[in-house]
């Protein structure tokens, strides 16, 4: 059975830092299980798709039109994943076969199905309890020199030693609420996978990096390349102090707003008041940090946008990731937006990005007081001021 695992085009981002990390945890995992015959594909580096069997896709909500349109050129039976098709599944009905939730042994399972010669429309992923059964995500199958991710001039990749995120944050298009781990043995096997790979550095992409117990047992692979990470606005500072022992580079830090007003509406279960505290313990600790900011939440005002503003002026982050905010399916605000002050403007998901290049953003929602131009003109006013 030929398989080909495709990432759609993501045409908002001009250069792509990332390559698809799903797809090569899904790659190793079929060949662990028999299966040799796998392409990746990634449209954002090539437009080849080749003849394949079966047809892999993963996509998130502004990429599934993209997903869709590839439909006319493949032959085979298609299957999608991905958050997209999680978060809903019935507007994935002109794929052959959904899957939702973790992939891969259901998708092994599908497999497994189309060759006793029938399969299901829809198969529910079953979560992995014991993240070790998973090999290393097959780094071997993409050419590094195809993303474009440095830290401090190193050529450095993505990697994540967890699963999950314990909070329940109502903007966030989220699987599973418990939190699992890759065991030290492991995640010292794959850093220094990474490193024979080619790569200087690693970006950790856990929701919560500071969540691991056992951060010093990293050390012997960790201080051998450079690193960031992501770590709540309230993170423990014995953490950070820990992080910066082993001298991480750079925190980014899910902020999301600088009113507690707006921090509480969206659930986000983090008090404004401990930020400085943490910004500074990461400064103190040479990280550079990175403050990540959603303008247009519900119930935003001019009020609170300025809140923001001035918390940014305060805090003094070394960057801001700055996007507006789109209300996801699979969302508590998406799934509930009749109790909350978010209006959608714009049901093309084409324009359903969180993040873009700089002269590409644009806004799907308004508020009662704040309209989708309004937002996005504060979008763009943060960005000047702090980057």
């Amino acid at each position: 059975m030929n398989i080909c695992l495709i990432a759609p085009q993501t045409p908002f981002l001009e250069n792509v830092s990332f390559p698809p990390l799903n797809l090569l945890y899904l790659s190793s995992y079929l060949k662990l299980h028999g299966y040799d015959d796998i392409e990746l594909v990634d449209l954002n580096v090539t437009d080849d798709v080749p003849s394949a069997d079966v047809y892999m896709i993963t996509a998130t909500t502004p990429q599934f039109p993209y997903a869709t349109e590839l439909l006319r050129k493949l032959k085979g039976i298609t299957i999608i994943g991905g958050a997209h098709a999680t978060a809903d599944t019935n507007s994935c009905n002109l794929f052959d076969i959904v899957i939702q939730g973790e992939g891969e042994k259901a998708i092994l399972q599908c497999l497994k199905d189309i060759e006793a010669g029938g399969y299901e429309p829809v198969y529910a992923g079953t979560q992995i309890a014991n993240l070790d059964e998973l090999p290393i995500p097959a780094r071997e199958n993409i050419e590094p020199a195809h993303y474009s991710y440095y830290i401090d001039d190193a050529l450095s990749t993505i990697a994540m030693t967890s699963r999950g995120c314990p909070y329940i944050c109502r903007f966030c298009q989220k699987m599973y609420p418990n939190v699992r781990f890759h065991s030290t043995s492991y995640v010292l096997k794959e850093l220094l996978s990474i490193r024979n790979c080619g790569y200087g550095g690693v970006y950790f992409v856990d929701d919560m990096f500071g969540l691991r117990y056992n951060l010093l047992e990293l050390a012997p692979q960790l201080k051998k390349l450079v690193w960031k990470c992501q770590i709540r606005p309230d993170e423990n500072i014995n953490n950070i102090k820990i992080m910066g022992d082993m001298k991480c580079r750079g925190v980014n830090i899910g902020i999301e707003s600088g009113s507690q007003k707006i921090l509480d509406t969206v659930n986000k279960k983090a008090n404004i008041k401990r930020v400085p505290e943490v910004v500074k313990e990461c400064k103190a600790q040479g990280m550079e940090v990175r403050a990540y900011i959603i303008v247009g939440l519900p119930s935003e005002t001019h009020e609170t946008v300025e809140e923001t503003i001035e918390f940014l002026r305060m805090i003094e982050p070394d960057s801001v990731g700055v996007g507006t905010f789109v209300p996801y399916p699979g969302t508590y605000i998406h799934s509930h937006i009749k109790d909350f002050d978010i209006k959608i403007e714009e049901p093309d998901y084409r324009k359903w990005y969180f993040r873009a290049e700089r002269k590409k953003y644009n806004c799907v929602v308004s508020t009662s007081e704040l309209t989708a131009d309004e937002i996005l003109r504060y979008r763009d006013k943060i960005d000047e001021e702090f980057n």
